[in-house]
């Protein structure tokens, strides 16, 4: 997820939890979320998913409330904060900018 950020950020300004969703082709087979779980059971593959999602809509709402992370000047920091999340667990508040 921190790279499909850092990509979405440098393409279009922000993240979007709804395209990070159809990017993934969630809601189709043989999409990338596929090639993610290989090996998992169907059930691990949805909390997988659930747990992906879930996090996915929490980045977009700690962007969106820290707007100046989403400037280049500061992709760095945004970086380093992606970096330090975990799947399994909700999304760390993002840091101020320097």
């Amino acid at each position: 997820m921190a790279s499909d950020c850092m990509g979405m950020v440098a393409a279009l300004g922000c993240f979007s939890a709804e395209l990070f969703g159809c990017c993934l082709g969630s809601s189709k087979p043989g999409g990338l979320l596929q090639t993610y779980t290989v090996g998992l059971t169907a059930a691990e593959a949805h909390q997988a998913l659930e747990f992906v999602m879930a996090r996915a809509q929490e980045l977009e709402h700690q962007l969106r409330g820290r707007p100046a992370l989403l400037d280049s000047t500061n992709a760095m920091q945004r970086l380093q904060w992606l970096t330090r999340q975990q799947l399994n667990q909700p999304i760390h508040t993002a840091p101020t900018t320097h």
